[in-house]
């Protein structure tokens, strides 16, 4: 395997109850897991290699490894001291699994942190909030930035913003929740 996978159990629970887990099959470097649905509004608090104060919904793991490393386990709830996110080597890549649904920043540094593992450049020096796509055509490039966070920013560009066909050099200004899509020339 070359490169790496992230594996999240976007899961949603109908049932909020906790006497029975849920036992699932898992990948093969672990054994079993045990699922925990978290009531609405209700958090754990992942420790280890996450930023300070992370906090995590909607369901938790009780993991038990076989083979991968633990990143960071749960400080509480049903599965406190189970690991949380997990990693796992393999020839050339490394498989995340994720136990748990994090909070936003916190899956922005686990994503980053994978990221800059896996040896992958960012798209795009941006500000956070700001999500870069860029397509690549026949004649020219096509970069999308698009503000998440509503607060505006600054991006480095350079080309024809399309949807107001002013010329950008250098950077771009995205106001509060906007939009820019530029023409790269190549």
């Amino acid at each position: 395997m070359v490169g790496g996978l992230l594996r999240r159990p976007d899961l949603h629970f109908p049932i909020h109850s906790r006497a029975a887990p849920l036992v699932v099959p898992v990948p093969p470097y672990r054994s079993r897991t045990e699922l925990f649905p978290l009531l609405p509004g209700e958090t754990v608090g992942p420790t280890g290699d996450v930023p300070p104060g992370a906090t995590a919904d909607l369901w938790s793991e009780r993991i038990r490894l076989t083979g991968a490393q633990a990143v960071a386990s749960h400080a509480d709830g049903p599965p406190a001291g189970h690991p949380a996110v997990t990693r796992h080597r393999h020839g050339d890549g490394t498989a995340w699994y994720l136990g748990t649904h994090p909070d936003q920043d916190t899956l922005a540094a686990l994503l980053d942190r994978i990221r800059q593992e896996a040896g992958v450049p960012p798209e795009h020096d941006v500000p956070a909030g700001i999500e870069v796509v860029r397509r690549r055509g026949a004649q020219a490039d096509y970069l999308f930035l698009i503000d998440h966070i509503g607060k505006g920013a600054e991006a480095p560009a350079e080309g024809v913003e399309l949807l107001t066909g002013t010329p950008v050099t250098e950077t771009v200004t995205l106001p509060p929740g906007g939009v820019a899509v530029i023409r790269e020339p190549r």
